[in-house]
C-alpha cells in the first residue's frame, strides 16, 4: 500500500452508510487551502524554503498576506524597501518603529541617518543605497564616514551603493563582516568616485569572501592590485564598466587575482586593448560571459588574445560598437565550442569576410547573433561550408547594405531553426524568397519595419514561408497596403501582435483582408498614423474576441462610424485603446450596444471635438474599469460630470495637461468619481489651481508645474 492508499483508507467511513452522499454532504464546509486561510505553521515551513527575495515578494501580493507571513516570527520577512529619500529624522524615526530590519533599500540617505540606523539594527545583512538612473535624487551629503558605519555591520553579505561618496582622506576602511559576498559600489560623479587606495583597503579585508563584485564608473586603474597580497578565491562576477582610468596592465593584474574562478567579466566602456594579455600565464577557465562593449580601442589582436584565455568557455561574448573586423580569426587555433550568444552591432568594420570567420568558430553552437548596424551584405555566406544548426535569433537590424541575395543565403542556413528574425532598415523587398524551397518551420517573430522597398508580392512570400506559426509581425514604416492578401492560401493561426503604424499606403480592403487572416487569435493592433477610416470592417463577419490593445492614434481618416464598427469587432476585450489626436467627436457612442468591460487604459489626447457630454457617454461605458485617462489638449469642462451615476473605482492616473476650458468645479466633480483611488494628476498648463482643491477629501500626487 502506498502513502496516499494508507491516508484515504485511514480515513474512510465506519458503516454502510452512502459515502457519495456522505462526501457530498461535506463539500460546502470544505474551501480551497490558500495561505490566506493555511494555518500559521505551514506557512513558517514554507518560509523556510524562500530566499529574502521571494519573502518580499510574497509579502506585497496583499495586506492580509503581509500580516499572515509577519505573524508567523520576527525574523521571516524584514526586508524594506522604500522609492524615496530618507531625511535624518525619517530613518531615526523608522530605526526606532521597526523591530528587526534584515534588508534594507532607500533611495537615498545621509551619514548620520545610515549611522543610527546601522548602530540600532546590527542583525542587517543586506543594504542598499541609491538606484541606477536615479541619481537626481540625490540631496543627502553621504561620504566615507557613512560607509564605513555600513561595513561596521557583523553579518553584512550584500553592499549595493549607487551613488556619489565623498571619500575624505585619513579615514581607513573597517569591514567587520567575515561574509560580504557582493559589492558594488556603482559611483555616479568622477570627481567623487571610489580610489585605489580606497579599494586597496577594501580587498585586503573582504578579498577573500567576495563572489560578485561591481565598480561602475570609478577611477581605478587596477595597476594598486600589485600591491595585495592575498587572491580572490571566490570571485565569479567582476563589473568594471565605464572605468575610464583602467588600463592594459591593470587588466592583468586582476586578472592574476581571480582568473581561474571568474564567470562574468564586464569591462565595457573602456581603453583597454586587449592586446598585452598573451603575458597572462594561465587560462579562464570557467568565464562564460565577457562584455566588451564600446571598448573603442579594442582590436583584433585582443580578440584573438583573449578567445585563447576563454575561448572554449565562452557562452556569451558582446564587443559591440568595436572596431573589430573579425579578418584576423583565422589565426585562431580551437574552435568555441560553447558559445551561444555573439553580439557584434555597430561593428562598422566587419566585414563578409570577418564574419565568415566567425562562423567557422562557432557556427554550430550559436543561438543568438546580433549584427545590426554593420556593413554586412551576408552574399558570401554560401561559402561556409555548414549550417547554423541552434541559431535561434538574428537580428540584422539597420545593415543598410544587406540584399535579397543574402537574406536567401542566411535561410539556407539556419531557416529550419529560426524563431527571431529582424531585417528591420534595410533594403530587402522579399521578392526573392520563392526561390527558398522549403519552410521556415519555427518562425515566431519577423520585424521589418521601415523596409522601404518591403513590397505587397515580398510579404505575400514571406506569410508562404512562416504564415502559420507567426506570433508577431512587425511591417510598419512600410508601404504596403494589404490588397493582395486574399492570394494567400492559408491564415495566420498564432498571430497575436500585428504593428502596421505609418503605412501609409494602407487601405481599407487591405486591413479587412489582413483580419480575415488572423483576426481571430489577434491580441494587440497598431495602425496608428495610417488613412483607416474603419467603416468597411462591418464587412468582416466574426469578432475579434482577444484583441486587447488597440492603437489607432493620429489616424487622420477614421469616422465615427468607423470607430463605431471596430468597436462592436472587439469592444468586450479591449483593455488598452489609443484614439489621440483625432477629430472624431465620438458623439454616435450612444448606439454601441454594450460596454468597454476590460477597459483600463484610454487615452483620447489632443481629441480636438470632444465634448463634456461625449466623455460622459465614453465614461458610462468603461469607468468601472479605467485605470489611466488621458483627456490632455482637449475642451474638457469637467463640469457635467455629476451626471454620471457611477465612479471611477480603478482609476489611478489622469491626465488634464492643457485642457484650457477645464475649469475648478469641473475638476472637483471628476475628483469626487475617483474617490482614493486616484494616484497621479496632470493638471498642468490649464487654469486650475491646484492649492484650491481643499474640498476634496482623497490624496494623490498633484502635477500643476507648467513649462
Amino acid at each position: 500500500m502506498d502513502k496516499e492508499e494508507g491516508i484515504a483508507s485511514s480515513c474512510k467511513p465506519e458503516g454502510s452508510r452512502d459515502n457519495r452522499k456522505m462526501i457530498t454532504s461535506l463539500l460546502p464546509l470544505m474551501s480551497v487551502l490558500t495561505l490566506d486561510n493555511m494555518c500559521p505553521d505551514i506557512i513558517k515551513h514554507i518560509l523556510q524554503f524562500l530566499d529574502y527575495r521571494s519573502k518580499k515578494m510574497l509579502r506585497g501580493v496583499s495586506s492580509t498576506l503581509k500580516n499572515r507571513v509577519e505573524g508567523c516570527g520576527d525574523k521571516l520577512v524584514h526586508y524594506w524597501r522604500f522609492s524615496t529619500e530618507f531625511t535624518t529624522d525619517q530613518l531615526i524615526k523608522f530605526a526606532d518603529k521597526v523591530e528587526t530590519v534584515l534588508g534594507f533599500e532607500a533611495e537615498d540617505a545621509g551619514d548620520d541617518g545610515v549611522e543610527y540606523l546601522v548602530k540600532k539594527h546590527p542583525e542587517i545583512l543586506m543594504f542598499q543605497l541609491g538606484k541606477e538612473n536615479y541619481w537626481e535624487w540625490e540631496t543627502s551629503e553621504f561620504t566615507s564616514t557613512g560607509l564605513n558605519k555600513i561595513f561596521s555591520l557583523p553579518s553584512l553579505s550584500t553592499l549595493i551603493i549607487v551613488r556619489s561618496i565623498e571619500f575624505i582622506s585619513g579615514i581607513n576602511v573597517n569591514i567587520v563582516s567575515k561574509q560580504l559576498q557582493t559589492l558594488q559600489l556603482i559611483c555616479v560623479d568622477d570627481d567623487r568616485s571610489l580610489n585605489n587606495y580606497w579599494f586597496l583597503q577594501i580587498l585586503e579585508q573582504c578579498g577573500s569572501t567576495l563572489k560578485s563584485l561591481t565598480l561602475r564608473n570609478s577611477i581605478i586603474t587596477g595597476e594598486i592590485f600589485i600591491k595585495y597580497k592575498g587572491t580572490l578565491p571566490c570571485l565569479e562576477n567582476l563589473n568594471m564598466s565605464y572605468c575610464k582610468q583602467l588600463t592594459n596592465k591593470g587588466l592583468l593584474q586582476i586578472l592574476q587575482l581571480c582568473g581561474s574562478t571568474l564567470r562574468s567579466l564586464d569591462i565595457s566602456n573602456t581603453n583597454i586593448t586587449g592586446e598585452n594579455l598573451s603575458e597572462y600565464k594561465g587560462t579562464l577557465p570557467c568565464l562564460e560571459n565577457l562584455n566588451m562593449s564600446e571598448c573603442y580601442h579594442f582590436t583584433n589582436k585582443g580578440v584573438l588574445q583573449i578567445l585563447q584565455l576563454c575561448g572554449s568557455t565562452l557562452r556569451s561574448l558582446d564587443i559591440s560598437v568595436t572596431k573589430v573586423t573579425g579578418e584576423n580569426l583565422s589565426e585562431y587555433k580551437g574552435t568555441l565550442p560553447c558559445l551561444e550568444n555573439l553580439n557584434m552591432s555597430y561593428c562598422k568594420q566587419l566585414t563578409n569576410k570577418g564574419l565568415l570567420q566567425i562562423l567557422q568558430l562557432c557556427g554550430s553552437t550559436l543561438r543568438s547573433l546580433d549584427i545590426s548596424n554593420t556593413n554586412i551584405t551576408g552574399e558570401n555566406l554560401s561559402e561556409y561550408k555548414g549550417t547554423l544548426p541552434c541559431l535561434e535569433n538574428l537580428n540584422m537590424s539597420e545593415c543598410y547594405h544587406f540584399t535579397n541575395k543574402g537574406v536567401l543565403q542566411i535561410l539556407q542556413l539556419c531557416g529550419s531553426t529560426l524563431r527571431s528574425l529582424d531585417i528591420s532598415v534595410t533594403k530587402v523587398t522579399g521578392e526573392n524568397l520563392s526561390e527558398y524551397k522549403v519552410i521556415l518551420p519555427c518562425l515566431e517573430n519577423l520585424i521589418m519595419s521601415s523596409c522601404e522597398k518591403f513590397t505587397n508580392k515580398g510579404l505575400l512570400q514571406i506569410l508562404q514561408l512562416c504564415g502559420s506559426t507567426l506570433r508577431s509581425l512587425d511591417i510598419s514604416y512600410t508601404e504596403i497596403t494589404g490588397e493582395n492578401l486574399s492570394e494567400y492560401k492559408g491564415t495566420l493561426p498564432c498571430l497575436e501582435n500585428l504593428d502596421m503604424q505609418f503605412c501609409d499606403q494602407l487601405i481599407n480592403k487591405g486591413l479587412l483582408q489582413i483580419l480575415q487572416l488572423c483576426g481571430s487569435t489577434l491580441r494587440s493592433l497598431d495602425i496608428s498614423e495610417t488613412k483607416i477610416t474603419g467603416e468597411n470592417l462591418s464587412e468582416y463577419k466574426r469578432t475579434l474576441p482577444f484583441l486587447e490593445n488597440l492603437n489607432m492614434r493620429d489616424c487622420e481618416q477614421l469616422t465615427n462610424k468607423g470607430l463605431l464598427q471596430i468597436l462592436q469587432l472587439c469592444g468586450s476585450t479591449l483593455r488598452s485603446l489609443d484614439i489621440s489626436k483625432r477629430n472624431i467627436t465620438g458623439e454616435n457612442l450612444s448606439e454601441y450596444k454594450g460596454t468597454l468591460p476590460c477597459l483600463e487604459n484610454l487615452n483620447m489626447s489632443d481629441f480636438k471635438q470632444l465634448t463634456n457630454k461625449e466623455l460622459l457617454e465614453i465614461l458610462q461605458l468603461c469607468g468601472s474599469t479605467l485605470r489611466s485617462l488621458d483627456i490632455s489638449n482637449t475642451n474638457i469642462t469637467g463640469e457635467n460630470l455629476s451626471e454620471y451615476k457611477g465612479t471611477l473605482p480603478c482609476l489611478e492616473n489622469l491626465n488634464m495637461r492643457y485642457c484650457k476650458q477645464l475649469t475648478y468645479k469641473g475638476l472637483l466633480q471628476i475628483l469626487q468619481l475617483c474617490r482614493s483611488t486616484l494616484r497621479f494628476l496632470d493638471i498642468s498648463g490649464t487654469n486650475v489651481a491646484g492649492e484650491n482643491l481643499s474640498e476634496y477629501k482623497g490624496t494623490f500626487t498633484l502635477k500643476t508645474f507648467s513649462y
